[in-house]
């Protein structure tokens, strides 16, 4: 699934819009449907520096009923070991994200949000991929439908962002009275997409049309599956540079808005939880943690040992 479809993050367009690419991890156990599926596993890291030490989990935006039915080993080793939880945003306020939706994804006429693209054969497709459009459907911003077409997509496989590991971290933390720490917020995240040329916007949507109508969704959907049963870094190393090389306007917009421009502040914020004794719990999406610009090699690069915590054995292991 292509970047776009990321941001189909919380369904009925109500939550975050931002989980973009990392919402493809997502799709994961999505398209196998087998009376025992496999046990979830979870990219997970230990960095140390001094006497300092976070514990970092790649998470997926959206998830499957039987994926939230058992928590990864690798979070289950992590967790004991940590006192707060730091999150891209908490999503979990209804009413605070319907007001952002209404904020950033609804405009006051149809020639506000679309000037003159919104043509009947995009509408037809939109129809297509839909069922039937939501009710002022007219006045959503490009990138908001963009999300409503992801979602109902990954709808159809089972995917659902309140069982993404994310949603259930937040949740888990609050029923303990864990301290939770947005390292963003789900304003700045819905900005990411408000904030993109109008062009953009609609290439964000027809991309995500595309892809669907030729089955390039359904494909990474599946290849998705693999990577959230094996947790195979090098696999997601590989994914991350693919959609670092990909070329369309919409897609290199999102790269950089999505991962070259928030990693910096990422980092400040994973060296700034961990002062003064605390042991904080990072979990955000797992494609930032890879290529050449992540947070595991910028944190390298600041003096901090990074060791990947495998579910074979409760110590890290040394990272790849």
């Amino acid at each position: 699934m292509r970047p776009r479809a990321a941001l189909l993050q919380r369904h009925r367009w109500r939550r975050t819009g931002l989980r973009v690419w990392v919402l493809a991890l997502a799709a994961a156990a999505a398209g196998a449907r087998s009376a025992e599926p496999p046990a979830p596993r979870a990219f997970a890291w230990a960095a140390r520096k001094g006497d300092a030490i976070v514990h970092l989990v790649g998470t997926v935006h959206a998830g499957t009923a039987d994926q939230a039915k058992h928590w990864p080993v690798e979070l289950e080793t992590c967790w004991p070991r940590t006192d707060a939880l730091l999150v891209e945003a908490d999503t979990s306020d209804a009413a605070a994200i319907a007001a952002l939706v209404q904020r950033h994804g609804i405009a006051a006429s149809a020639a506000e949000a679309w000037g003159d693209r919104c043509t009947e054969t995009l509408r037809e497709r939109l129809r297509r991929s839909l069922g039937e459009l939501p009710p002022g459907a007219d006045r959503m911003r490009p990138w908001l439908l963009m999300q409503a077409v992801v979602a109902a997509h990954l709808a159809q496989h089972g995917l659902h962002s309140h069982y993404g590991l994310d949603a259930r971290l937040v949740a888990r933390a609050r029923a303990e009275r864990r301290r939770i720490v947005e390292i963003e917020g789900a304003e700045y995240q819905f900005r990411i997409f408000a904030q993109a040329p109008l062009e953009i916007q609609v290439a964000m949507l027809t991309d995500a049309l595309d892809d669907i109508e030729s089955g390039e969704a359904a494909r990474e959907v599946r290849r998705i599956m693999e990577l959230c049963e094996t947790a195979d870094v090098d696999a997601l190393e590989r994914w991350y540079s693919e959609l670092a090389g990909r070329t369309r306007p919409a897609d290199r917009y999102l790269f950089r808005r999505l991962f070259d421009e928030r990693h910096p502040a990422m980092v400040r914020a994973i060296e700034q939880s961990a002062a003064h004794g605390a042991r904080p719990l990072v979990a955000v999406g797992a494609l930032h943690f890879v290529g050449p610009k992540g947070l595991i090699a910028q944190l390298r690069r600041r003096g901090w040992t990074v060791e990947r915590i495998q579910a074979s054995s409760v110590e890290p292991a040394e990272a790849r």
